[in-house]
């Protein structure tokens, strides 16, 4: 059983996500689908960057997949950059006949929720 710091769910025109973020010893595990239980689809990886003082920017890495490889880099580096950690994304998402559109922001807006979430309770 995993335990979560924090997991939402959110639906945009009857298309629903879950998301899912845990701590690792040195970063974060997060896990979004669209299906009833959390899978393996697209895995990448985002590093903060090792630059001090510049703008804070990420590397995501591509470990397995392709599918949907520029929304899992965008979360990959959204959560890298937020919690200045390394995170590991598993991207999972089965779902037919979603516009990528309404795919998209449902993903985002339910990240965004779930990281602002782990970052509150961290204060």
């Amino acid at each position: 059983m995993i335990n979560f710091l924090a997991e939402e769910e959110l639906e945009y025109k009857n298309y629903t996500i879950k998301c899912g973020i845990t701590a690792l010893d040195k970063g974060y595990l997060i896990l979004i689908t669209d299906q009833a239980q959390y899978g393996i689809g697209e895995v990448v990886l985002g590093t903060p960057s090792m630059l001090e003082g510049g703008k804070p920017i990420s590397s995501p890495a591509m470990i397995f997949g392709i599918k949907h490889n520029i929304l899992s880099k965008i979360i990959a580096e959204r959560s890298s950059v937020k919690f200045n950690q390394p995170c590991l994304v598993l991207l999972h998402l089965q779902q037919p006949g979603i516009r990528s559109d309404i795919q998209t922001k449902t993903v985002v807006d339910c990240l965004n929720k779930c990281l602002d979430k782990v970052t509150h309770a961290q204060k």
